[in-house]
């Protein structure tokens, strides 16, 4: 399903919701920040994935 929105995407979807907050704490504010770019949960797991990738190179 296609939402506007991470914000939205976490309120209506749990599955999301759950792993979105099984996330790290920095690695969740980093993708607050790219909220309107997220609209699957596909989307939340490829942006949770490159972000974990870049954390471990210290990128971010």
């Amino acid at each position: 399903m296609l939402y506007n929105s991470l914000h939205h995407l976490i309120q209506r979807s749990s599955s999301s919701r759950e792993f979105f907050h099984s996330l790290p704490v920095d690695i969740r504010k980093l993708l607050h920040k790219d909220n309107f770019h997220i609209h699957t949960q596909l989307d939340l797991r490829r942006k949770a994935e490159l972000a974990e990738q870049l954390r471990k190179k210290k990128l971010i």
